[in-house]
């Protein structure tokens, strides 16, 4: 799958348009219609982006960075399982689910337990 692909896919499974992505990501839309297009076929210009910019797709819209950059080739690397990150805050623990199958990233609070 080809990074125009993957990043179709993300709009498409969001449900929002290409001018939203770029909204929310701080990019020009016509960035984004570059991506996401068949712009330039005979060049490997704006085939690929920056890890930075994968991250922020992945923080803004719950997908995994290196999925996002490469596609198919990290399920490999990743499996099919999920993994958990715990992100204390003051009174809430951020649960951060991943699930590689799905290059989803699932965040939900949790109660603050205290063993005192």
């Amino acid at each position: 799958m080809a990074l125009a692909d993957r990043l179709n896919q993300i709009v498409s499974e969001q449900n929002i348009s290409k001018t939203e992505f770029a909204r929310r990501l701080g990019i020009t839309v016509n960035y984004v219609y570059i991506l996401t297009g068949n712009s330039r076929p005979d060049t490997e210009q704006n085939k690929t982006i920056s890890p930075s910019l994968a991250k922020l797709i992945a923080l803004e819209f719950g997908y995994d960075a290196d999925w996002i950059l490469h596609g198919d080739s990290t399920e490999n690397k990743l499996g099919t399982h999920t993994t958990e990150h715990y992100l204390p805050t003051e009174d809430n623990a951020v649960v951060a689910v991943y699930d590689a199958k799905e290059h989803r990233l699932r965040l939900s609070n949790l109660r603050r337990c205290s063993l005192y």
